[in-house]
């Protein structure tokens, strides 16, 4: 995950296959954003046109040059977001040096086929971005734990319509991992409430939801979490503006001090 954003203007770009050729190729991108937004009203498109454009230097430098039987293992893929503050946020994938539009979401690497399944099985056709950030850390985690060569740190990245980003702390996206490994044995018991024959009403009755008890935990462990991160805020907040009227007014001290007495003098 990398980010290439500039001004008013969010980009976030996920690659996979040669690490080595979508480095380089992602630092000829920033390199360009930096050049062809300067003092300048980015929209979506425009960013649109100069990612491509860089793309374009980029295999024409690069990788066209290469025997075509042996470019194969130079490709590389993309998936870029792309948000500024005159215009919703929009999705893209790369075919070479072209970006094209991706209207609901987009997957790429070799947990390519589990990321859709799940997405499909779990994703509302418009999430919203607080929903899309737990559901995304969950298909990142289904695809560590089914697909061997997937793996490492998960990262959560998200931008909003307002042209500003976020994105998950480890922590966050461990707890939002602990919960769906709960949530996915509590749907189960839930179905297995379907074979009436071994799970008579009574047994079924009697047992408390646990799909319930386990979106619950989640909140209220979220919720301490936003009211200490709201608190902190506060404190250094009032810090900030202590610190601020201490410049307008120097005269102003938080404890105020006595002066040292005067040292005697010995008599020779």
């Amino acid at each position: 995950m990398f980010r290439a954003s500039t001004g008013d203007c969010q980009v976030i770009i996920a690659a996979c296959d040669n690490a080595d050729v979508f480095r380089r190729a992602i630092e000829v991108v920033q390199e360009e954003l930096r050049h062809s937004l300067r003092d300048r009203q980015p929209t979506v498109d425009i960013v649109r046109l100069a990612i491509e454009a860089a793309l374009a230097k980029f295999f024409k430098k690069f990788i066209d040059r290469i025997p075509s039987d042996e470019r194969g293992q130079f490709d590389f893929q993309l998936i870029i977001g792309i948000s500024a503050k005159s215009e919703k946020a929009r999705l893209f994938h790369s075919n070479r040096s072209m970006l094209v539009d991706d209207y609901h979401c987009a997957c790429l690497g070799e947990g390519q086929y589990i990321a859709e399944y799940a997405i499909e099985l779990v994703v509302p056709l418009k999430p919203s971005v607080e929903r899309a950030k737990c559901l995304a850390a969950y298909i990142v985690s289904a695809a560590k734990k089914y697909i061997q060569s997937v793996g490492g740190q998960s990262k959560v990245y998200a931008i909003h319509n307002d042209g500003g980003d976020s994105m998950l702390l480890p922590f966050e996206i461990e707890e939002l991992e602990e919960c769906f490994n709960q949530v996915i044995p509590a749907f189960q018991f839930a179905l297995s409430g379907l074979a009436i024959e071994s799970f008579p009403d009574r047994l079924f009755d009697e047992k408390q939801n646990p799909l319930h008890s386990v979106i619950a935990h989640f909140r209220e462990k979220k919720a301490q979490r936003l009211r200490s991160r709201k608190q902190w805020l506060a404190e250094l907040y009032a810090a900030e503006r202590a610190r601020q009227l201490k410049i307008i007014d120097p005269e102003v001290q938080s404890t105020p001090t006595r002066p040292k007495p005067a040292r005697k003098r010995r008599r020779p």
